[in-house]
């Protein structure tokens, strides 16, 4: 069913919002600043939006979705755990810099108490517990490390994971195609680190199921 032009307004203004909030920060979050990224005046905004909070709950919403989508697609893609792991990997940072800024914005907004915040974190919760699924599959299978858990392997991926966002985003600004092949050596190095004793990490990481 086609999109009516107010759903893609709607579309559009979400996609600024984490844009700005990506690009400069949540103590810079203003409907100004949103109304310039996606080129249309501030009152135009609240034809669509009730206020800068509507707005923000939309873009939570839209990051819940894209957590969803991205353990869903990686689970049809391959019926290897090690393969899904390694699809969600490459959706981690953009995912996890949303995240971040969302989580910042408790600096700037009282978001303990909104609704919207708490589910955005349930969200979080249950990406990180399929992940452990995932791990789990991997141990089971001899694809990692039998002597450590699911949740050791979800840490170690999600600490070397977030150095890198953290370089990415607010140290060095990375070229997407850049980002692309920094995520595949990161994937190397987590694989090498979490391989079966007895297996390089290229024992794991080249190889498709």
């Amino acid at each position: 069913m086609a999109r009516n032009l107010g759903e893609i307004r709607r579309e559009e203004i979400v996609e600024a919002v984490l844009a700005v909030l990506v690009e400069n920060g949540p103590g810079a979050l203003s409907t100004r600043l949103v109304a310039e990224k996606v080129g249309m005046s501030k009152s135009s905004l609240y034809q669509h939006f009730d206020s800068l909070d509507d707005m923000l709950r939309a873009a939570a919403e839209n990051l819940q979705q894209r957590m969803t989508e991205t353990v869903r697609t990686a689970t049809a893609y391959s019926e290897s755990p090690r393969e899904q792991f390694r699809r969600i990997a490459h959706q981690t940072p953009r995912l996890a810099s949303l995240f971040s800024v969302f989580h910042m914005l408790e600096t700037y907004l009282p978001l303990s108490r909104k609704e919207w915040f708490i589910e955005l974190r349930v969200h979080k919760t249950e990406m990180e517990r399929h992940m452990q699924d995932i791990s789990q599959k991997m141990i089971d299978q001899g694809q990692a490390r039998s002597d450590l858990t699911a949740e050791e392997i979800v840490c170690i991926g999600t600490g070397l994971f977030r150095e890198f966002i953290i370089t990415w985003q607010f140290v060095n600004p990375t070229p997407q195609e850049d980002m692309e092949r920094e995520v595949e050596r990161m994937w190397s190095l987590f694989m090498k680190v979490i391989a079966p004793i007895g297996k390089t990490g290229s024992d794991t990481a080249g190889s498709r199921d």
